[in-house]
Order: structure tokens, then sequence, then C-alpha cells
């Protein structure tokens, strides 16, 4: 039995251990972009057991699949129940067509995903009458997708982890700023070399404030007090992040006072990056 181009015939040898390294596989090439704090907070899970799950996913590092397989793993052994959960709400995802693909399809019904009959489990989505942030227009569509995912963390009641993106969503802007004005002539400048990876928040921060003369001819959108502003943000991110003992109807009051002053800052974000040539 192999994992790619495969049909599954033999399904008494589908154990769960080889089911869930096929649903890893199906993650990997179908559900890539998956969200994983929304679907750690669907089923309670903590990240620092896993703590190198998002940023292998962020930067495509070749231990991903491994990470996603342990995550699977952990859940399962605590909770099949829960395990099925988070996997049938991944398949949702995207075109739930995939999972009754033959490759896949065998690993979807040994786990009682996928029934014989092809359907998939039915799921309530919550709706919320205004999103989180408000945007339409993005740079690419990476900011798309996460801010989605904050919307729907916000939906789903997962304050932590709607901060924790906003912070995600604050970096990644930051350095795509940086890396549009400076380019690779630069890149120490927010990426570092040598140990192969981009700089810490807190260091790129401190960079575009020392440099800020730079950006003059975008300052409508993108000055000291902006930058100031989103550091202010990183560090809600760091706190719930690392704070185990966080209070969710805090967070929330936090995040519906800002709401307001985060969509100005992501707005002009996303308008720095298109202006700076």
């Amino acid at each position: 039995m192999k994992l790619i181009g495969v049909e599954l015939t033999h399904m008494a040898e589908i154990t769960p251990k080889r089911a869930l390294a096929f649903v890893t596989d199906f993650i990997i090439e179908k559900r890539h972009q998956t969200n994983w704090v929304l679907m750690a907070g669907l089923v309670d899970y903590s990240l620092n057991d896993n703590p190198r799950l998002i940023r292998s996913q962020s930067f495509m590092d070749p231990d991903y699949p491994n990470c996603v397989l342990k995550f699977l793993s952990d859940i399962y052994e605590r909770s099949p129940e829960d395990a099925k959960f988070v996997i049938g709400r991944i398949i949702r995802d995207g075109n739930e067509q995939d999972a009754l693909l033959p490759q896949y399809r065998p690993a979807f019904e040994a786990l009682s995903i996928v029934p014989q009959s092809g359907a998939t489990m039915p799921v309530l989505l919550p709706t919320m009458k205004t999103k989180y942030l408000d945007i339409e227009k993005f740079p690419h569509d990476f900011y798309k997708e996460l801010i989605d995912q904050i919307n729907a963390c916000y939906q789903y009641k997962l304050y932590p982890a709607t901060q924790i993106l906003i912070r995600k969503l604050l970096e990644n802007c930051l350095i795509d700023v940086l890396r549009r004005r400076y380019g690779m002539a630069n890149v120490n400048l927010f990426y570092s070399v040598h140990k192969g990876y981009f700089n810490d928040f807190s260091t790129l921060l401190e960079t575009a404030l020392t440099n800020i003369k730079d950006f003059v001819h975008v300052k409508d959108s993108f000055n000291e007090d902006l930058v100031k502003q989103i550091d202010t943000f990183r560090e809600q991110g760091n706190s719930s992040a690392h704070n185990i003992n966080l209070d969710a109807q805090e967070v929330l009051l936090g995040l519906d006072e800002n709401r307001s002053k985060l969509n100005f800052i992501v707005k002009s974000l996303f308008r720095t990056i298109d202006n700076i040539k």
C-alpha cells in the first residue's frame, strides 16, 4: 500500500495509525493552508505540544508532514471522536469530493468519517452579521485566506487564537513592506540568511522605526505612529500565545475595542505594500 496514486483495496489492513498517515497526506496535498490555530481550539489542543506545526507550515519546511501527523495522532490518542470531528472539519474547508478520491477515501471510511454512500457528515457553521476584519482588497490571496481564518476564529469565539493570527497577519505585512522597499540587495534587514528564516517580529519593527525616513513617500499609510500601533498588537498576540491563564471575555473586550483601529492599520499596510515600487 502506497500513500500516493494507489487505491487501497484491503480495508481490513487500514488501522487507525495507518489511516491517520493517509489523512496527513491528504492534508498536505489538498488542505495545505489548514488553519491549525482554529483546529486546535475546536478540540482544546495546546499548540505548545507541537511548536513547529504552524511555523513549518508557513515556511513550507520538510518537517510539516511530521507535525501534522503528530497533531492528528495526539488528538486521536486522547479522543477518537475529537479526531474524527476535526478531520471532518478540515475536509469541509475545501471541495468535499477530494475526500472521495480513491487514494484517500478508504482511510476516511476506515475512520468512519466518510460512509460508504460517500456523503460527509454535516456541520453547522455559526453566522456573524459583521466580519471582525472587513476588508475586500488584498495584495495577494495569502492575506485573504489569513483574514478569513481570523474572522472564523472570532466567529467560533476562539478569541486568543484570533489575537495570535492577527499577530501573524501584521508580521507578514511588515515583512512584505520591508521586502518591497529594500529587495534582496538588503535582505538582512528582514531575513537572516545565516539562520534561514525571517527576523523576529520585534526586530522587524525596530528596523522599520530606525529607517522610517526611507518611507517618506508613503508616509500617509506607513509612518512611526503606525509602526508603534503594530507593536501593541504584537504584544497582545504574544500574550495570547504564552499566557495559560487568559480571561477569554477580557480578550474579547480588547478585540472589540480595537476592531476599528486594526481595520485601519491592515488597510494602511495593504495600501503601502501596493504603493511601494
